[in-house]
């Protein structure tokens, strides 16, 4: 929209002052940190994206090239009073970046603030914080797959659980199926028998994150597009046109900023879309002089993640039930260059539009391999990275140890006229370097980042995770952190486990409810290095590689002793590059094992010589036999520990413990029902366990590639791998690996998805 000529220059600070303060409508510090509402600092990759670039000194998304992006202007007091601002100004500002990523086409998406008043937890009708929405878009987003419901799903009702004045009080606003999304079927007394939707058009959130500064706001709208923001809103109440110099004296308002413009008298001001209706103001917005209205103190931003639209072609739209609409596999928005010159191009998802940035992404191929390192204290943690840091030359490795981990890189190893560097690197004399985090992993990676940009020739990183059971909050930085992964690229997760002493950490006793840590570390991992063997029998080294094998299918177990392994078996192994799950011989041999079943032994000595830079060496263990006992499709996994014929456990196994299982089918699977599947994994009840990897290749139904899942909790990712051959039969696969898991229930999901 284009604003109305400038009146006058307003500075209503005396007027407000003369009144009473409103009501605030932005929670406290200890409000907000009782709601669990985390700022996530002044971080967005479009500050780097656009350190070379001249910012105009006028820019709005309500008029880009004769185009508006910007989503409707709402009243949150409509039906009634609701200081439900934190909520609208968050909703606004998301919605237009789905605008924004759909270059302006199509109907625009109106997302439901009721669905976040209902159930989001993080503010009322009473006030909310300026981070929680996003904070919790992109917690669901995660967790279920679903999103935020569309408006016409839920309409604003300006009610929460906790108002109960005008009718509120008659209004049920529970977090439940009618109230995400619902539709009625009939009249009656009560307005109409309503139920939910099991589908629904929704958005979802891929990242998210705060930020302060005129410098950094700017910077994050030119690239991306609105952001929602803070204000003091006393001096806006008689505001009818100008711009608002009123230096402001505390945030109590949330609105959304879409641009900035250049005043002749004033200089710089903000362009401001409000919540109290396009009555107000010039017509819903206002303009607020650069450091005026305290506005950029603290802001909020947000990428659009998967986003419901109606298909093109024959205009299918979204009805009963959600059955016809069409979901982005990926709204590809996570970095948006969105200027639409010359040389930009799209990639079209039904009639979503989704930009591509100006600069090249880098190759997967090209990204430096990031392997996480977890392991108890006292495992060899110490001694293998004192060997990379000090007497290794062939890989140049940088080292990131956390703060609170037991284990510290040998003083010695750090020269004393590098000691002025303290916590920053420290570059070591084979080219290695090493970086102690005190707080933020992110930050930390992205000195890395700037010293492997400098030229320093780093081959792989290595993060150091003692303190933590598992790696997933480092999984979860990678995902949804693009100015990480623009660089980097999550490579393997690698458990250092000691031999002599895991057998006793396995058999811990540990609270009801509680997992083993030893058993999640294995969990987690694509490789384990069982250390120390020198110290235990060739007996003893069969048993407890065969109960790692029955903690996680995936885990290559790599003998060492002083910690010694062929590094080339722990950096750039490409453990979660999905394309090569298809060639993985070990995902090959669970699935043959699990249809047939065998209960043979395993062929090949297992040796550990000094170096112990082989699996299977000449002179080793003898073969042992530790047979798998399946019976057919619809059974469980079974494995003998010793030197012969395995057990089998039955269908109806709940194993309190971490184990893994898998399943194999031939057919072909229902797209809607695997997506619908997949959402329920991530909310299994109590009673079915808990799942920690998830890895499948599946075949289904008129796509003509191999579809790829990989599942760290709640992190998740798909892709398509190779083509399926001509006579190739179609055949999916899926392991699971979780705690207390109800086979027989994931079973029956499994074979539910199938045509």
């Amino acid at each position: 929209m284009k604003l109305v000529k400038t009146l006058a220059v307003v500075g209503l600070g005396c007027a407000a002052a003369e009144q009473p303060r409103r009501r605030s409508e932005v929670l406290g510090q200890v409000e907000t940190e009782a709601l669990g509402v985390v700022w996530r600092g002044n971080g967005s990759n479009s500050h780097e994206l656009l350190e070379a670039l001249e910012l105009p000194k006028e820019f709005s998304w309500c008029d880009k090239d004769g185009v508006s992006y910007c989503t409707m202007s709402r009243n949150q007091h409509i039906p009634q009073y609701c200081g439900s601002c934190w909520a609208h100004g968050s909703i606004s500002a998301l919605g237009d970046r789905i605008k924004i990523a759909r270059k302006g086409k199509g109907v625009d998406v109106n997302l439901a603030v009721q669905h976040v008043l209902n159930c989001g937890g993080i503010g009322s009708c009473y006030g909310g914080t300026v981070d929680g929405p996003y904070q919790w878009m992109h917690d669901i987003s995660k967790k279920t797959g679903t999103g935020v419901a569309y408006e016409t799903g839920n309409p604003y009702l300006a009610c929460s659980s906790d108002s109960k004045e005008g009718f509120c009080e008659k209004i049920d606003t529970t977090c439940k199926p009618e109230n995400v999304a619902r539709t009625c079927g009939s009249f009656d007394k009560e307005g109409g028998a309503c139920s939910g939707l099991s589908k629904y058009p929704h958005a979802t959130v891929s990242d998210y994150g705060s930020i302060s500064g005129a410098d950094a706001m700017m910077k994050e709208i030119y690239q991306r597009g609105s952001i929602s923001c803070g204000i003091d809103a006393n001096p806006m109440l008689n505001y009818e046109s100008g711009i608002i110099t009123d230096k402001g004296s505390g945030v109590d308002h949330v609105i959304s900023v879409v641009g900035w413009g250049n005043d002749a008298k004033v200089g710089m001001y903000w362009i401001v879309r409000n919540s109290w209706g396009e009555y107000w103001g010039e017509m819903g917005y206002l303009r607020v002089a650069k450091g005026a209205l305290m506005v950029e103190e603290q802001c909020s931003w947000a990428v659009p993640g998967e986003f419901t639209a109606a298909e093109t072609g024959n205009q299918v739209h979204c009805h009963e039930g959600g059955d016809n609409c069409k979901v982005t596999s990926k709204a590809n928005v996570v970095v948006i260059n969105m200027h639409f010159a010359t040389g930009d191009s799209f990639g079209i998802y039904g009639d979503i539009m989704a930009a591509t940035p100006h600069t090249k992404p880098k190759p997967e191929e090209d990204k430096i391999p990031v392997t996480i390192l977890t392991g108890f204290l006292g495992s060899g943690k110490t001694t293998l990275l004192n060997y990379i840091l000090q007497e290794q030359t062939g890989w140049k490795i940088a080292i990131i140890e956390n703060e609170f981990g037991e284990v510290s890189i040998d003083d010695a190893l750090l020269k004393q006229d590098k000691k002025n560097l303290a916590e920053k690197i420290v570059v070591m004399d084979n080219g290695c370097m090493c970086c102690t985090i005190r707080g933020d992993l992110l930050a930390g990676l992205e000195e890395i980042i700037a010293e492997i940009k400098k030229g320093s020739g780093i081959d792989c990183i290595m993060i150091e995770t003692t303190g933590m059971a598992d790696p997933v909050p480092i999984v979860r930085t990678f995902m949804s952190s693009p100015s990480v992964t623009a660089e980097l690229r999550l490579d393997a997760v690698v458990a250092m486990a000691d031999a002599k002493h895991l057998p006793a950490r396995l058999d811990d006793q540990i609270e009801e409810g509680k997992v083993n840590e030893a058993y999640q570390q294995i969990a987690f991992a694509d490789k384990v290095i069982l250390n120390k063997l020198d110290l235990i029998t060739t007996e003893e080294a069969i048993a407890t590689k065969d109960r790692i094998r029955e903690i996680n299918k995936f885990a290559k177990v790599l003998p060492a002793v002083k910690g010694r392994v062929k590094l080339s078996e722990i950096f750039n192994i490409r453990a979660h590059d999905m394309t090569n799950f298809v060639n993985e011989s070990d995902f090959e041999k669970e699935a043959v094992s699990e249809v047939a079943g065998h209960g043979g032994g395993h062929e090949g000595g297992h040796g550990h010589d000094e170096n112990c830079t082989e699996e299977h060496g000449e002179g080793g263990h003898g073969g042992h036999g530790g047979g798998h006992g399946a019976h057919g499709e619809a059974a469980s996994t079974g494995h003998g520990a010793g030197h012969g014929g395995g057990h089998g456990h039955g269908e109806n196994r709940h194993d309190t413990r971490v184990n893994s299982f898998s399943i194999v089918r031939e057919g072909e699977i229902v797209p809607r029902r695997l997506s619908a599947w997949m959402q329920s994994l991530g909310q299994l009840p109590a009673d079915k366990g808990v799942v920690f990897r998830i890895k499948a290749i599946l075949a289904v139904k008129d796509h003509p590639y191999k579809h790829v899942f990989h599942a760290v909790m709640d992190v998740s990712d798909e892709d398509d791998a190779g083509p399926w051959g001509p006579d190739e039969k179609k055949v999916s696969k899926i392991v699971f690996i979780g705690k207390s898991l109800d086979q027989k229930f994931l079973r029956e999901g499994f074979e539910a998805i199938f045509e």
